[in-house]
């Protein structure tokens, strides 16, 4: 028997079985990745201080803020949809300029896609020379 498996990212594995044989070993690492979910939006994001505009939907990756001068760090709050994906980072959201920033949040799915979602956080007052 010739058996063909395709993982989420379209890599092939061909798998090579005579009647009444389990498959080789690599088959079974193909049909457990295609099993595994590619689920990596989040479930909830948010800010603080800072309110997210638009609304947070899990299917929108792009996001503004605004923050007074006086703040120089954001507290990013990302919770994954999938309870085997993770929140592989979250970075940009402290030591901020005044201006606009950008903080990324890395989110893994349990098949390895990841997704990045972006939060361009803007600090009050006046623009620093560049």
């Amino acid at each position: 028997m010739v058996a063909d498996f395709a993982d989420w990212n379209g890599n092939v594995s061909t798998v090579y079985a005579t009647e009444g044989t389990q498959p080789e070993t690599g088959a079974q690492g193909a049909q457990d990745n295609a099993a595994k979910s590619g689920d990596n939006s989040l479930s909830t994001l948010s800010i603080s201080p800072g309110t997210l505009s638009p609304a947070f939907q899990y299917n929108n990756t792009n996001y503004t803020a605004s923050v007074g001068e006086e703040v120089t760090s954001v507290e990013a709050n990302a919770k994954t949809s999938n309870e085997n994906a993770v929140v592989e980072s979250i970075s940009g959201n402290a030591d901020l300029k005044v201006g606009e920033n950008t903080i990324s949040i890395i989110v893994k799915a349990e098949n390895g896609v990841v997704a990045t979602y972006k939060i361009v956080v803007t600090r009050g007052g006046a623009a620093a020379p560049e």
